[in-house]
Formats: C-alpha cells, structure tokens, sequence
C-alpha cells in the first residue's frame, strides 16, 4: 500500500473547521476505495491560497515531508487547495513530480500520471487566476458602497470608534480619543517637536493607537500618504477613500502599499465627524509645509555606518547617532525614558573603529578566506553525496538484476521450444525496460556537483563582497551600511562595568552574495564568524 498525505485548507475565518473534516473525508474515501494508506493529515486553517505554502504551518510541514520523501502520493480535494497562485502552482507540482511524488485532485480529476497533466493545471491556472481578480474585484466594489452609504470600509481611525448596525459599522467620534488628538494638534501647532509629543503622551500613560507607546511615526507618520495623526483629514470631517491600493510582490510575496493618483480618490464629506477646527489644522499643515520644505533642500544621507543597526540591549529597538559624537537608544529619544530606561551613550568613533575591526580579522584577513573556502567546499561535497538517492538506485539495479533473469529464461526457452509471438513480444518488453532502466541508472551515478566549478565561482563573489567593503571604507558610506548590514546583520551594544562596550551579533556567520547560484542553505556558510567581541573605548 503506497503512503499516502492528505493536504486540505480553507481560507477565511468565516468558514468553520468542518470545512477541514469534509475535505480529509473526501480523500480518506478516496484513498481507501484505491488502497492507498494514508500516513500524514495536514490542514490549514483560515489561510488564503495565495498565501505561500511554506508560509502556512501545515504547508511547511507539507514541503519538508516531500523532502525527506515521507510519502509516496498527495491528495487534495483540488489544487486550489494547494495554491491559487499560479506561479508556484507550477513550480511546487513540478519539485513533487521530480522527487516522483504522485498528486492526486479528488474532486478536479488532476492526477499527475496523466499524460494531459500540464494542460489540466495550466487550465486550474487561469481559473484560479480568474477568480482572484474577481474576487478582488468584488470586494473592493462592496467596500466602496459601504463608505458611500456612510459605514467603515475596516477598523475606525484614533478618536472613533465603530458602532454595529443593521447594514454594516458605523464610525462614530470616540471623546476620549478624541481629546487626545486635539491636544496632538494643538503640541504641534504651538511649536512641539513630534519627539516631544511623543515623550509627553508617554509620560503620562496615554495609550497609542495600538494600545503601546506613543513614537514619532503614529503621530508624524508621512504627510504624503495621508497616515499618521496630524494627516488625517477625516479629523476635520472629510473622509477619503480609495486613496492607495495593497499588491503583491511577485517574487517575495510581500505586500506593498502603492498609492493611487488622485484622480481616483473617492472625498466625503462628514461633517458629522470633524474633531479639528480649521484654524488648527491649517496651523498644522503650514508647519508640515515648512518641514517638508527644510527636508527637500538638507534632507541629509546617512552620516554613520553603524547607526540604525546597532540594537539596545533593553528594549531591542535601534541605537542612532543621538548627536555629532555618541549612539543611543532611539526609542528612548524618540519615545522617552518611560519607554526605554538605557541613557547609555555609546562614542560613535570608538564603536565604529572596533566594529571595523571585526570585518577585518573575520572577512577580510586571508586567514578567513581560507576557512570560508573550506567550509564552502565541504559543504558542497556534503552535498553531492545527499543528492545521490541510493535507496532508489538500489531498488532500480536489483530490478535490472531481475530483467536479466527473466530474458535469460525466455531465450534459454526460444532454444527450447522455438519462437511464438508471446515470448517475442514479452522478449521485446523486457529488454526496452532494461534499456530504459540502464540509461536511467547510468544517469544518477554520473550526476554530480562540480564542486570545484561552484567553489571556484563562489570564491569570485566572496573577493568581490571584500572588494566592495574596501570601496566603501575608502568613503562610500551607503555602501559601507549596506555590506555591513548584509554581513553582520542587527548588533547589540552594551557597555560594561569598565567602560568596554559589549557587542554581540545577529548574524553568528558569514553571510554568501546572493545570485551565487547555490542551494538555499549554503547561501550561509560558516567560514567566517562572528562572536560577541568587547572592545575598549
């Protein structure tokens, strides 16, 4: 009995876990009614299908069982249960097909022993694709006739809450948010720096938005996008809707904001709603102007290499340059010391100097070079040996052992009782499956890595990521930051009892360009590493 995975899921909260059972059900028919056994059962719950596979709790597990081979055939009630992503439709079906993994749909008759296979899911393709623009589509229409007849289209901004009614939510002004947000605008306007606002809100216990600390971002935000609390218009009674758009990446699949001209902004008027005066805000929007305007003309690059990616050993968020000598918490200079108690202030040039230090012996030094060679070449030598499935080549030569065998026996028969058109025909059966099986064998045995040809590129790329720091330490300091933070990864300072500053840091090894054109897992290999260090200052 071949072992058998069930894979279901279902995609919004609004279905129920029986959503799972009848589709496990369905496939435990299935299996049973072919003698399949079934070994695995795994389900997501409430996740879309175009969410990645290996993103999902049990599609991880899914794809990590493919690799070690736990399983023989998969089934799904369709493969929209898989993914309603083309793309890695395709590409997910083709690495379970290689690995000689049969998939099964019950309920869309895709079976990939067909010889129709490729067009069946190129058609689940285009449906798949089809409905999620349509959905889309749908849902964006019934969120616009929600705003236009005056109900929330998602949650309430700060300083409303939503009230349920026959036809949808209602948004109405919450007072006590509201007053916070008179009190944000009418700091700014008499001349308060956000940070200041920032520290006073916190100060005084004032929960944020989202029930945490107050930061310059939740009030400031980006006059640009509408977002953050002084850009609000809806504060002064104008709601705007379809003013940006979510998209996915197709290559993370990350989602990103994309604003939409504004000739497709849908403006309301809510008088209903407006918590700030005119005079406020035209106070607030003059000032902004003026920050925008000094932004434009001295909007100032970086200055440090290190600043932004050194953490706080307290509160984990980030140290920045604090002024023109010294690194310092940023939530506590952007939030207040109720957020952050660490006052510590680190001397840039000293940090600076240590951190470089570091790069230098573990990177640069050709000492490191030759462990990450090394390691590199070991790595791909460990690899040659997993890719060679020995199991199933065995299983091939001991079946090839058994064609001789039986060949052997209908020849020794033709000389016996002379030729018939049965032993011919099963004479010519036999030797093309021993021919085919020959080839195949003779195929896997040669397939190897060319683990010089790899090492040899790879060792290119490690001496141009060198090259690249020597660049930037010569005075390029985006690019400094940016093969730094590649390298090291995030970094916690902290400083001793003598004075000496503590660094430990995210990335424990070296870090492979990407592109090299390696496996996933040797794009980290450990050559170089880098342990926590002290430094004096």
């Amino acid at each position: 009995m071949r072992r058998t995975a069930i894979y279901a899921r279902y995609s919004t909260d609004k279905q129920s876990d029986k959503s799972l059972d009848d589709q496990f059900a369905l496939c435990d028919h299935y299996a049973k009614a072919q003698g399949f056994r079934v070994v695995l059962r795994l389900g997501d719950h409430a996740v879309s299908g175009t969410t990645r596979i290996e993103s999902r709790a049990d599609g991880r597990l899914l794809a990590q069982a493919a690799v070690r081979r736990d399983f023989d055939i998969l089934l799904v009630e369709g493969l929209d249960r898989l993914t309603r992503d083309g793309v890695e439709q395709e590409s997910f079906l083709r690495r379970l097909e290689h690995d000689g993994i049969r998939i099964i749909g019950v309920s869309d008759g895709y079976d990939s022993d067909s010889a129709s296979r490729k067009l069946n899911r190129g058609f689940r393709s285009i449906i798949n694709s089809v409905y999620l623009e349509d959905l889309s589509k749908k849902t964006h229409r019934g969120l616009s006739g929600k705003v236009l007849r005056g109900m929330a289209a998602g949650g309430a901004a700060f300083g409303y809450r939503l009230v349920k009614g026959p036809e949808g939510s209602a948004i109405e002004i919450d007072p006590a948010a509201a007053s916070v947000v008179q009190r944000i605008f009418n700091d700014f306007a008499s001349g308060l720096s956000p940070q200041r606002i920032a520290h006073g809100l916190n100060a005084a216990r004032i929960p944020s938005p989202r029930n945490g600390a107050w930061s310059v971002s939740a009030i400031y935000g980006s006059p640009k996008k509408g977002a953050g609390i002084l850009n609000n218009e809806l504060y002064v009674g104008q709601q705007i809707w379809n003013r940006s758009q979510w998209l996915t990446h197709p290559d993370t699949r990350d989602r990103e904001r994309r604003e939409r001209p504004q000739s497709e902004w849908t403006i309301i008027e809510r008088p209903e709603l407006r918590i700030i005066d005119d005079h406020t805000w035209n106070a607030v929007r003059a000032r902004v102007g003026r920050r925008k305007a000094a932004q434009s003309k001295g909007g100032r690059p970086p200055r440090t290499m290190f600043g932004g990616q050194l953490r706080c050993p307290l509160c984990g968020g980030a140290m920045i340059a604090v002024n023109g000598r010294s690194y310092g918490c940023g939530k506590r200079k952007d939030r207040g010391p109720t957020v952050c108690s660490n006052g510590a202030l680190v001397p840039r040039k000293q940090v600076d100097a240590g951190l470089l230090n570091v790069v230098r012996h573990e990177v640069m030094a050709p000492a490191a070079k030759a462990r990450f060679e090394q390691t590199l070449r070991d790595a791909l030598h460990a690899e040659t040996t997993a890719r060679q499935d020995k199991a199933r080549i065995a299983q091939q030569e001991a079946r090839l052992k058994d064609l001789s065998g039986e060949i052997a026996r209908i020849v020794d028969a033709i000389v016996k009782i002379g030729m018939s058109e049965a032993l011919g025909s099963r004479l010519k059966r036999l030797e093309e499956e021993k021919l085919q099986l020959e080839a195949m064998v003779l195929s896997q045995n040669s397939a190897q890595v060319d683990v010089e040809g790899m090492v040899e590129e790879t060792m290119r790329s490690y001496s141009a990521v060198v090259a690249t720091i020597e660049v930037a330490l010569a005075g390029d300091i985006m690019l400094t930051r940016e093969a730094f933070s590649k390298l090291l990864g995030r970094i916690t300072l902290s400083v001793n009892d003598d004075g000496s500053v503590w660094a430990e840091f995210e990335n424990k090894t070296a870090r492979l360009p990407s592109g090299v054109g390696l496996p996933a897992y040797l794009t980290v290999v450990a050559g170089a590493g880098f342990e926590p260090t002290t430094f004096g200052l």
